[in-house]
């Protein structure tokens, strides 16, 4: 007997529609791109670099230079060393900022840090959307 799991995979019938999404959302919103990340799902530095890479080219077409990331806890176990090691090989953009923000941040860097091998890109952690926002020059 075949089991709903098996059609689902086969996709003979639609898995639930209401199910939280398993990607990261990049939008552009006022000033700014925003990287939203679902409350579900493990992310590699592979995947956070992608996403970066995606972000980056959504501020060179909107001619921003403003990142912020939105999560509510550590996508990753080494997240803030990906992320800056994403940023200084994906970077196109001279001057780009970038704000993560996360709830369960449990520490954040108290200074702008440079991100090696950019050109200009500084970031910053913080754990309130408004601060990073504000950071940003983005309100």
């Amino acid at each position: 007997m075949i089991n709903q799991n098996t059609l689902q995979a086969f996709e003979i019938i639609p898995k639930k529609t209401d199910e939280a999404p398993k990607d990261p959302t990049v939008t552009f919103e006022d000033n700014y791109v925003e990287i939203r990340y679902p409350k579900a799902g493990v992310f590699t530095c592979k995947s956070i670099e992608e996403t970066l890479h995606l972000a980056i080219d959504l501020c060179a077409m909107h001619r921003c230079r403003r990142i912020l990331q939105k999560a509510e806890w550590p996508i990753c176990h080494n997240e803030p060393r990906c992320i800056v090691d994403a940023l200084g090989r994906v970077s196109t953009l001279p001057g780009l900022t970038f704000a993560c923000c996360c709830d369960a941040h449990t520490a954040s860097t108290a200074d702008d840090e440079s991100v090696p091998g950019s050109s200009g890109v500084r970031i910053r952690f913080f754990r309130e959307r408004e601060k990073a926002l504000q950071w940003l020059g983005a309100k």
